[in-house]
């Protein structure tokens, strides 16, 4: 069935990462806690765009001039979908399947975590970013899971 060949798909990449594969931690269990900390953190990517980005595009020749504004293009990102389409490129077993990106896994019964990344399959069922994995779940039970894929999204 479609679902499991999905959730499949979702397991594999999570279970990519080690730090996904342990339970919380602190400072005081881990040491490299903080670096771990932040590597993972959605809120720290996204902070922290414009550094990266300098530093690239101080790599680049200078830009063309612009065009006339009437041929100008105008590039919308719907955000809230961002990783969630980002995440699923190149994988065809997630088309059509509701996705979306957090922390959390789905099939835990037990999690506390909170949607980053929502897929338009997914937003049908009512999930949105900031919603609570427990909620999500109770509106959409066949809801699959991926992790940050940071790498990714640059």
């Amino acid at each position: 069935d479609a679902v499991k060949v999905a959730k499949s798909v979702a397991a594999q990449v999570r279970s990519s990462d080690p730090d996904l594969a342990s339970k919380a931690q602190t400072s005081h269990e881990n040491p490299r806690f903080l670096n771990s900390f932040y590597k993972a953190s959605r809120l720290h990517f996204i902070g922290t765009w414009k550094t990266r980005y300098q530093q690239i595009i101080d790599t680049l020749p200078p830009a063309p001039p612009l065009p006339p504004a009437k041929e100008r293009l105008i590039l919308h990102v719907d955000m809230d979908c961002f990783f969630c389409s980002v995440s699923c490129l190149g994988r065809k077993e997630l088309e059509g399947m509701p996705v979306a990106v957090t922390w959390g896994d789905s099939t835990n019964k037990v999690s506390n975590a909170e949607i980053s990344s929502a897929n338009y399959k997914a937003r049908e069922s009512g999930l949105k970013a900031g919603m609570w994995m427990e909620q999500a779940r109770a509106l959409c039970p066949d809801l699959i899971t991926l992790p940050y894929e940071f790498d990714k999204y640059s």
